[in-house]
């Protein structure tokens, strides 16, 4: 699966394509800069104004550190100037330079026995405690290597689960273009984008050990050709051939001895309803980077790419200036821009200083307090539902199957999204508060009195409403235990529960790596599809608290540092000896796998919001973009993967799905049943507004009706 570096560097292989950047250098990250295994001093940095240099520094200055490079050469050998003398120290301190210059001081002692007792019992001991030393410093120079270009806890962990519940970690993109696109135009700007974010060429080495991380390597045999496939879809080529097409493209197996990402090309491709005439499906291995890092490197090779770089640009400026209380304030604020005449005065300066200070220690606060609900409601539905959660396909004995099925549905206009917002943010339609503030729906800025509803709250809404229903048309399972199951669910609450991945990326960090935490949403069920405005009103606004718990809690970021700490020792997650595969001997193997496959199980989805360029099309290799989607990978057996993607003005969902005998198709009936509720809750949306705007005070007269 992986070899070490020093294996890597005893066969004879090249340093250029082994050795990354060294400690804190971008290219381990996976952020936008050049690998590079030139000789260097530990402070250079590059001094080409190329957009790929620019955006190297601008990682770096989010991180706070300095590139640093491995002395070497392109043959392999190290610069001889710094490795002749086994006991050679990199650190250029008062303390270094001393324990340097006696080493050198012991070395030359030894030397001289050496040579002039060549032949005594004295000068073999010393030739050996040379030959020792080299060792020695090898050992310590590939210590230092793997540890300082470890991949993080949790990049690490999508490896350890790799195969926990035949466990697929993949993030899969799909696009489809306005016309065909041409397939040497792709791999250029393939490699284009390879040249920015090195880790699209390089391997997993070292994985799988106890006291060490994995690390990304230079792959010495990358070829372009293996990873841009141009490949023709059967039949007529539409929405459902590329679906089938995704659907077993997502389930191949890894190849560990090469870069962990494929791209394939479908040049007949073609959807009427859209105007599309090609597409293209690209996935990634998740220990790569999460989802954020995918799409950024992905966006960078676009139309969009020199805006996007301004962007991550002026959010990470933006984000330093606040801190030092020296933004404009209109830029922190817009009801601020009264104060932009006073900028640049110390008065100012240090009440923007006090105010940000004062919002990041209630922010603190308010997290502090959100950890405790957390604890208890997350702790609660969790107790409650994880050993009796249900699943939309079929159960089945035995290990879980690798088939696949995919299916996303069609695109709706944002603008969808801002009339249920309007609709139903608020007081509930036909209350009491509702008709006090009978123009409350009128303006198109109208001032709630209650909670406003976010593009999250409505697509997380509709997809638990679906999900349930779904579930509900499911026939009873046999058996005792699933008896007792269908009894708690009588008594018992019912949420549906979805992983909802957290990012904690910093403005302006560009680099390839995990940057996301997590945590499960319970978000309440009703029987049936109710389409009266009240009962639409209590759905949205339960999934909104329902989601909130994730918004305001300082745990799922404790669990990321947590994870994270143990990149440098896998042998700490989860359980120790657990789910590392290069140990034979294991005994708490089959417990952790257990308890790791009963986690992965604990809930029915993972609902990710992809970042995607929201308001217009791109263009990729000259061709416009039509349709953009981005999916998760699922977790445990029997659990969904959704991914919900904005673009260009439109948005829409993709699902992934076990396929199994029993439950076939469930992915695009749920896709069918979306884009079915959705259009139910624009048409119950447009009424109330309707109503508001006539007088009538909110909708509350709306006829009870289920589907």
């Amino acid at each position: 699966m992986s070899e070490s570096y020093a294996q890597a560097a005893a066969n004879g292989t090249a340093l250029e394509h082994h050795v990354p950047d060294m400690p804190n250098g971008t290219s381990n990250g996976g952020s936008a800069s050049k690998a590079t295994a030139t000789p260097a001093s530990p402070s250079a940095v590059p001094s080409s104004t190329s957009r790929y240099s620019r955006v190297a520094n601008l990682s770096k200055a989010i991180n706070g550190v300095g590139q640093h490079h491995l002395q070497g050469s392109a043959d392999g050998a190290a610069d001889k100037s710094h490795a002749s003398s086994p006991f050679a120290s990199g650190f250029v301190t008062p303390v270094g330079q001393t324990i340097q210059f006696a080493a050198h001081r012991a070395e030359e002692a030894l030397q001289r026995v050496a040579q002039e007792q060549r032949d005594q019992p004295a000068g073999k001991v010393a030739q050996w405690l040379i030959d020792a030393a080299h060792r020695l410093q090898q050992r310590l120079q590939d210590e230092v290597f793997s540890r300082t270009n470890a991949i993080g806890g949790l990049d690490n962990m999508w490896l350890l689960i790799d195969n926990i519940s035949a466990f697929n970690p993949v993030c899969t993109a799909t696009y489809t273009f306005q016309d065909r696109v041409d397939a040497d135009r792709i791999r250029q700007k393939t490699l284009d984008q390879i040249d920015a974010f090195p880790k699209y060429r390089q391997r997993l080495a070292d994985a799988g050990r106890l006291w060490h991380g994995a690390l990304f390597v230079d792959d010495p045999d990358f070829d372009i050709n293996r990873h841009v496939h141009v490949k023709k879809l059967p039949g007529d080529a539409g929405p459902k051939e590329l679906e089938a097409f995704v659907s077993e493209f997502i389930a191949q197996p890894w190849d560990f001895e090469r870069p962990l990402w494929e791209y394939c090309v479908l040049e007949n491709y073609n959807d009427p309803d859209t105007g599309a005439g090609c597409a293209a499906v690209v996935r990634g291995h998740h220990s790569l980077s999460d989802g954020q890092g995918f799409v950024m490197s992905q966006l960078f090779i676009t139309s969009l790419g020199p805006k996007i770089e301004s962007m991550m640009s002026e959010g990470a400026q933006l984000l330093s200036d606040a801190r030092r209380g020296v933004a404009r304030p209109s830029r922190i604020n817009k009801s601020l821009k009264p104060l932009d005449r006073f900028h640049g005065t110390l008065l100012l300066q240090l009440l923007m200083l006090a105010l940000y200070w004062f919002n990041a220690l209630i922010g603190l606060g308010t997290d502090l307090a959100g950890s405790f609900t957390m604890i208890f409601t997350t702790g609660f539905y969790a107790a409650m539902t994880f050993w009796r959660q249900r699943y939309v396909t079929a159960s089945y004995a035995g290990p879980r199957k690798y088939e696949k099925e995919f299916s996303r549905s069609a695109a709706f206009p944002l603008s969808d999204v801002k009339r249920i917002s309007k609709a139903f943010s608020g007081a509930q339609p036909g209350s009491w508060t509702d008709r006090l503030l009978p123009g409350k729906r009128r303006s198109s800025h109208p001032t709630f009195v209650g909670h406003h509803l976010t593009v999250n709250d409505v697509v997380c809404t509709i997809i638990a409403d679906v999900i349930n229903d779904e579930l509900d048309r499911r026939p009873d399972e046999p058996g005792a235990w699933e008896a007792v199951k269908r009894l708690a669910r009588k008594v018992g609450p019912n949420p549906i529960g979805i992983m909802i991945p957290i990012s904690i990326r910093s403005p302006g960090d560009w680099s390839m790596k995990n940057l996301s935490t997590g945590s499960i949403a319970y978000l309440p069920t009703t029987k049936g599809l109710p389409r009266n405005a009240k009962s639409m009103h209590r759905r949205l606004h339960a999934s909104r608290r329902g989601l909130n718990v994730l918004k305001n809690s300082l745990l799922p970021k404790l669990a990321f540092y947590g994870i994270q700490l143990t990149g440098q020792l896998p042998v700490l997650f989860p359980v120790p000896f657990g789910l590392l595969p290069a140990v034979r001997w294991n005994p708490l193997r089959p417990i952790s796998r257990l308890v790791t496959e009963f986690v992965l199980c604990s809930f029915t989805a993972v609902v990710t919001n992809v970042p995607c360029p929201s308001r217009r099309r791109i263009k990729l290799a000259g061709q416009e973009v039509v349709q953009w989607t981005a999916s998760p990978p699922q977790a445990g057996k029997g659990t969904l993967g959704i991914g919900i993607c904005s673009y260009a003005g439109e948005v829409s969902v993709c699902i992934t799905a076990d396929r199994v005998e029993g439950s076939l198709g469930v992915a695009r009936r749920l896709t069918q049943s979306f884009e079915k509720r959705w259009r139910d809750y624009v048409d119950v949306a447009e009424a109330v507004i309707q109503e508001a705007e006539g007088g009538g005070g909110g909708g509350g007269s709306n006829k009870d009706k289920t589907t």
